[in-house]
């Protein structure tokens, strides 16, 4: 029987908001399923629940639960986040120093700016291995939230556009540990099937 010392690595699921721990059709548990099933490596979900305006108090604290969970792990560990899980993982790298094999952000909601979110440091010291995004221009739910939440920018309460604009000032050193998978879907689609198995079994290459 597999088991977290037997598998090849640990997947990290980090989900978004409204995202609901209690909820088996969640992509999260999907997600486990699949991994814990079709691959050598173990998934954990990160689990939280927060909405779209009381997650600006809880964002730190969540940071430091992903790190502190990802350092605890005994074996190498990759992370696939979902929207507000990109603002979750780019926190615990930027401020935690979270390390992680492989990253892949799903529709992320967070800065684009490599050098604001930490993921050039993280990239160019390998704390992390490579980044894959996954990102749409048609991405209607990003782009509301976005619109909507300029006005909190300043206080470092808005929502990144990433998974709608592309990755913005990337270093040169880091250009080829980061790719970039445009699609013409709107914010959830990537987490539902078949994309979402799409997603793993690159992601547990």
């Amino acid at each position: 029987m597999k088991t977290m010392r037997t598998a090849s690595g640990t997947v990290m699921l980090v989900p978004g908001i409204f995202s609901i721990p209690s909820n088996e059709n969640d992509w999260t548990d999907i997600g486990e399923r699949w991994v814990d099933s079709q691959t050598s490596f173990c998934a954990r979900k990160f689990e939280y629940f927060t909405g779209p305006i009381i997650r600006f108090f809880y964002l730190d604290r969540l940071a430091r639960g992903l790190a502190d969970e990802v350092a605890a792990s005994c074996v190498p560990v990759r992370i696939v986040a979902h929207s507000n899980g990109a603002e979750v993982v780019s926190r615990a790298v930027r401020k935690y120093w979270m390390r992680c094999d492989k990253l892949v952000l799903v529709a992320p909601a967070c800065e684009t700016d490599f050098n604001r979110n930490g993921f050039n440091e993280a990239l160019l010291k390998g704390r992390i291995g490579s980044i894959k995004i996954y990102a749409s221009r048609h991405d209607s739910a990003l782009g509301f939230w976005a619109r909507l939440s300029r006005i909190g920018r300043p206080l470092g309460m808005g929502f990144g556009t990433l998974g709608a604009d592309g990755p913005k000032r990337v270093d040169l050193a880091a250009e080829s540990k980061i790719e970039t998978v445009w699609a013409d879907v709107e914010h959830a689609a990537f987490i539902r099937s078949p994309r979402l198995e799409n997603i793993l079994s690159e992601l547990c290459k």
